[in-house]
């Protein structure tokens, strides 16, 4: 519908992504990327222009760390 709009569900991706298929050239060889941080954003006030966000990072052996600053 070209509206945006706030999601109130979980959203799930893959921890990879190839983008080779997208690619118009085939480059270095370096088209696998890894996913090794998100942003989410906590809503408050019900409004998406204000609220908190907390970061999520994961470690060389695949263990994910939540960063919050008011925890």
């Amino acid at each position: 519908s070209g509206r945006f709009g706030k999601l109130n569900k979980r959203v799930t991706f893959p921890e990879t992504l190839d983008l080779g298929p997208y690619m118009s050239e085939a480059g270095d060889g370096t088209n696998i990327y890894r996913l090794y941080a998100i942003v989410v954003h906590v809503d408050m006030l019900n409004a998406s222009f204000f609220g908190h966000y907390i970061c999520y990072t994961k470690d060389n052996q695949g263990n994910w760390y939540r960063i919050d600053d008011c925890k």
